[in-house]
């Protein structure tokens, strides 16, 4: 039993060597058909061929040569080693068919087919691949296994080699290859400068003005230092002359923190705490029925909305020349009036927020309504008396059905016992 299955491995080698022996051999001898690439202009015409070698002996051939037609156009072809052709070009679709039939196999190698092509003026730069396909090529494709057959009526199927045309870059089909700009001489903040670049491939030359402009610091400078008596002020100096622009015009009192003219008005706007008290009271004493926990309530809330807003003031040196980062220029109301983009006016108007916040001059009507509304929740409707009503009848409908439905399970027990 050993013996044998030594026998069987032994028999199992062998064929696998011979196998590889035979396909090595095989692929040695195998045709090999290839396809030439060319390098082109836009333009130019260039010649295609397509070569056999390693020809085991073929006697009939039927088969397409395809090409980009949107680059290339059929323009020819010429024969190579055999004696009988048949060419057609199908140039809607992109390839020419190729038809050849001898009297007895053919193992010369050489030139099967040379075809002229011309490249289109509007060739897209790149490869463009040339290759060969089946005969019946919307079927096949590019499978060759019917292609090639000798006079025993067996196919040969070669390894084929594609090939192609490299069309090159040109100012037509790619745009200018220009070099870096060249400053012939530079602008100033009033004058305009110039500058010119040159076509690496075309020689074609392009001449450009560079605008005048300024360089602006992105500080603001003070140029004039702001007394009680005068306003200072305050711009963006330009780095290469003495222009200036975005001027503010600032006070002392923006600067220094003096308030106290503002603060007296505002005091005497307020209300002293004996007026508001009795201005509550006399509220309060025009209310029917009013919750006071509310009327306390409302009046916080307008206090709320009514408080100053923080401390916004710059904070700079107040110095000829010195420096202020626009962080503290976005402080100052010329900023806000004149530099700053006026970005409301495409901002639609919306009316919530007023209608939302009550001004301190209907801080008391606000307050009645609210009254009135939490009254109202207060009280009853008929609706919601009439649905606790219905609920509760239908609860003990509910109640008596499960009760009445026991007694009925019980009854029906006994009986059955």
């Amino acid at each position: 039993m050993k013996v044998i299955k030594n026998l069987f491995a032994l028999l199992i080698c062998t064929i696998f060597v011979f196998s590889f022996c035979l396909s090595a051999f095989a692929a040695t001898d195998t045709a090999k058909i290839t396809v030439s690439s060319a390098d082109a202009m836009p333009g130019d015409s260039i010649t295609i061929n397509v070569d056999i070698s390693n020809n085991p002996g073929i006697m009939a051939m039927a088969f397409c040569i395809t090409y980009d037609n949107d680059s290339l156009v059929y323009k020819n072809f010429s024969k190579g080693y055999l004696t009988s052709y048949t060419v057609k070009d199908h140039s809607d679709k992109g390839y020419v068919s190729f038809v050849n039939v001898e009297n007895k196999d053919n193992s010369t190698d050489g030139t099967i087919i040379s075809i002229l092509f011309e490249v289109k003026e509007d060739a897209a730069p790149g490869k463009h691949t040339i290759a060969l396909a089946n005969s019946n090529i919307d079927r096949h494709g590019k499978k060759l296994h019917n292609s090639f057959s000798n006079s025993k009526q067996q196919f040969v199927v070669p390894i084929v080699t594609s090939g192609g045309v490299t069309v090159a870059e040109t100012c037509e089909n790619a745009g200018h290859d220009y070099t870096e700009w060249n400053v012939v001489y530079p602008a100033t903040c009033t004058t305009t400068g110039l500058k010119n670049r040159l076509c690496e491939r075309c020689s074609t030359f392009e001449e450009e003005n560079i605008p005048a402009s300024h360089d602006f610091e992105a500080e603001w400078t003070v140029d004039k230092a702001a007394t009680p008596e005068e306003d200072g002020i305050m711009s963006r100096h330009c780095t290469k002359c003495d222009a200036v622009t975005d001027k503010i015009t600032f006070s002392y009192e923006e600067i220094s923190g003096d308030d106290d003219s503002s603060n007296e008005e505002e005091s005497d706007n307020m209300p002293s705490d004996d007026d508001s008290s009795s201005e509550i009271t006399s509220n309060e004493s025009n209310l029917t029925g009013s919750d006071t926990s509310s009327i306390t309530v409302d009046n916080t809330s307008s206090d709320t909305s009514n408080q100053a807003a923080p401390n916004k003031k710059p904070n700079i040196n107040n110095i000829v020349g010195e420096k202020v980062p626009i962080e503290e220029a976005e402080k100052f109301e010329d900023y806000e009036q004149i530099i700053k983009p006026d970005t409301e006016n495409s901002i639609p108007e919306n009316n919530t927020s007023s209608d939302t916040t009550p001004n301190s001059s209907d801080v008391t009507t606000g307050v009645i309504q609210n009254n009135d509304t939490t009254t109202q929740n207060k009280e009853p409707s008929f609706l919601s008396t009439t649905g606790g009503i219905i609920t509760t009848i239908l609860g003990v409908i509910l109640s008596v059905g499960i009760v009445v439905l026991g007694v009925l399970l019980i009854l029906r027990n006994k009986k059955s016992n």
